[in-house]
This record gives C-alpha cells, structure tokens and sequence, in this order.
C-alpha cells in the first residue's frame, strides 16, 4: 500500500523532472513526451493523494477515545482529563476530516469534476455540539486548501 513516503518520494521523483526539463531544446519530439510525462505525473500524484486519503482515515480509527466514549467525555465535568481529552480528540479528528475534505476537492479539480463536501462529517458529530456556522467554515478552509494547492502544483488549472 502506498503512504506518505510514497506520495513524498513522487514529488520529489516530479521536482526532479522538473529540474531537468530545460535542456538542450532539440525539438526531437519533446513536447510530445512532455504530454506523456505530465499524465503520468498527475495519475501518480492523484493516486498518492488517495492514498494518503486512506492513510488518514486508518489514523483517525486508531483513537481509543471515540464513538460513545468520546460522548460520554463530552459529557465529564468542564474541569475533569476526560472532557480535556474530548476537546483534543474531536479537535484532532476534525483537523483530519479537513485535509480529508481538501483532498477530496482536490482530486475532483484535478479530474475536471467539481463537487461539494458533505455538510456534516463524523468528526463534526463526535460529541461536540457543532453549529453550521461551524461546519461552514470548516468548508471553506478546506476549499482554501485546494485553491492554495492548486495555485503551487497546477497554475494552469488555478481559478
């Protein structure tokens, strides 16, 4: 299974590519191997993003603190270990949900297709209550997140 590694070691593979690709300009066909090149590289670069999709929902199930426990944490006094720690988990979880969320527009930019986050995740559901001003903001920090990734990684696709 590809990881994080995976994806870092593309990038690199890609940067490098990069480097090399102003040289002696002898027209023999390299624009045409170009082409080739940049699909391969972005087949790579989104398969390293599903992965790492896959990636940050195995960490997120590797919380103890989750599901009925992670409510009842909520639920501890305002000044108890529990309640900091539900703080910190459902904190945790929706910081993972967002680069979940990022990369999942990201993916669909990337493919051509637009579409929109789900307005409700299971890390905005984990105890806490969450308001849509909330939810909404969360949303927008991840389209962000994309706009940002493809401004550095993708110019031509930029808005």
């Amino acid at each position: 299974a590809c990881g994080m590694d995976d994806f870092l070691n593309a990038c690199e593979a890609e940067e490098e590519e990069f480097d090399g690709m102003y040289g002696d300009g002898d027209g023999d066909g390299a624009e045409n191997e170009d082409e080739d090149d940049e699909d391969e590289g972005l087949g790579t670069e989104i398969q390293g993003l599903q992965s790492l999709i896959n990636d940050i929902q195995e960490a997120e199930k590797q919380y103890s603190l989750s599901g009925d426990s992670l409510k009842d944490a909520w639920g501890s006094p305002a000044d108890s270990r529990e309640r900091f720690s539900a703080i910190l988990v459902t904190s945790e979880k929706r910081t993972l949900q967002l680069y979940v969320d990022a990369i999942h527009l990201i993916l669909s930019k990337l493919k051509g297709c637009e579409i929109e986050i789900q307005s409700e995740s299971k890390a905005t559901n984990a105890g806490a209550s969450t308001d849509s001003s909330k939810l909404l903001q969360l949303q927008t920090f991840a389209m962000e997140l994309r706009d940002a990734y493809i401004a550095i990684r993708h110019p031509d696709l930029s808005y």
